[in-house]
């Protein structure tokens, strides 16, 4: 091909222009960036972003997000693991036990007790609150501590005239047998009505 003077011209050669060229480093950076960024948000950001929402929610961590936890219904298995017989009556409502149905009641007065033999002493509460919550408690079990239940048995506590109230207290064993010297906590455990 000729123009009109005769010269030949030069083909023009395709260089990259400034812009062109970083534009392809950084997409070459941005690629070996990407893994980390990948992990670093995956691992990181969003656990954290994650975090801040349930945090903001009434969430119980088992049922699905935005379903509320429903009460259990259906059929319930108890198994006695004592040697008394136990009678649950009909439409019982089973409630797990929290620290407002544990009522505890401390003795400080030591006795010792003959084999068999039976005492009526005075006890306190051991949080004077709880005594408008014993009222509203049914199916009363009284007991104390475990290292002791083999030898002595309580009977519930019943209010007296002056704003107390008093246990009876029984030797279970064959032998004599003394209350602790630092005193003896009793706990009543009840259903709320």
């Amino acid at each position: 091909m000729t123009t009109q003077a005769g010269i030949t011209p030069i083909p023009k050669i395709r260089t990259q222009s400034e812009f062109q060229k970083r534009v392809q480093e950084s997409l070459a950076g941005y690629a070996f960036m990407f893994p980390a960024m990948l992990i670093f948000f995956v691992f990181l950001i969003i656990p954290i972003g994650f975090a801040l929402f349930i945090s903001l929610t009434d969430w119980n961590g088992i049922t699905p997000l935005g379903q509320q936890a429903q009460a259990a219904t259906g059929t319930v298995q108890f198994t006695n693991q004592t040697d008394q017989e136990i009678t649950i009556p009909p439409d019982t409502v089973v409630r797990g036990v929290s620290e407002r149905e544990v009522i505890e009641f401390t003795m400080s007065d030591v006795f010792t007790l003959q084999a068999g033999e039976t005492i009526t002493t005075n006890i306190t509460l051991t949080d004077q609150e709880q005594g408008a919550l014993l009222t509203e408690l049914s199916n009363l079990q009284t007991v104390v501590p475990r290292n002791l239940r083999s030898t002595f048995e309580v009977t519930n506590p019943v209010a007296d005239e002056v704003g107390g109230y008093a246990v009876s207290i029984t030797n279970i064993t064959d032998a004599p047998a003394t209350t602790p010297d630092d005193g003896l906590t009793i706990s009543t455990v009840g259903n709320l009505s």
